[in-house]
């Protein structure tokens, strides 16, 4: 997923933490697979393995993405694993509204969303935040390439 908007636009309107878009963001900002089509394998000795029918890896406990839009911790890791270097911070304003922030040398992005619309939650306006510097960082490389 080349063009963020329109996971951007779904994440927008999240009120709470979401299995799907979970799965949807660490796919758009890794490249990586989360096997949404499993199947079993049979192997020798009468065992069998959880493999992946779009990459044919074995799946077992390959869950990473879980929780993306849920946790701070786990928003924050990847944040990091796609802007090596940056920082990045989350909170709650007076009135509850949650914000994302990330910053990566004179750069800085952020994202503020109000309860229940958008950025319900700090883990989610992380997401936003990141996805919004993702954004600007393959349209400013697709213009360097042009040049």
């Amino acid at each position: 997923m080349s063009d963020l908007s329109e996971l951007i636009d779904r994440m927008k309107k999240a009120t709470a933490p979401d299995h799907v878009l979970d799965r949807d963001l660490w796919e758009a900002v890794t490249g990586k697979c989360t096997h949404r089509n499993t199947h079993y394998v049979e192997l020798e000795n009468d065992e069998r393995e959880l493999e992946c029918s779009d990459c044919g890896a074995d799946t077992y406990g390959s869950d990473k993405w879980s929780g993306l839009t849920n946790s701070v911790d786990k928003a924050g890791a990847l944040v990091e694993q796609a802007l090596p270097g940056c920082g990045w911070s989350v909170g709650r304003r007076v009135r509850g509204q949650a914000l994302g922030g990330i910053e990566q040398g004179e750069d800085y992005w952020t994202y503020a969303g109000w309860p229940p619309a958008g950025g319900a939650t700090p883990p989610i306006a992380l997401c936003l935040a990141l996805l919004y510097a993702l954004s600007a960082y393959r349209v400013s490389v697709t213009e360097q390439e042009k040049t």
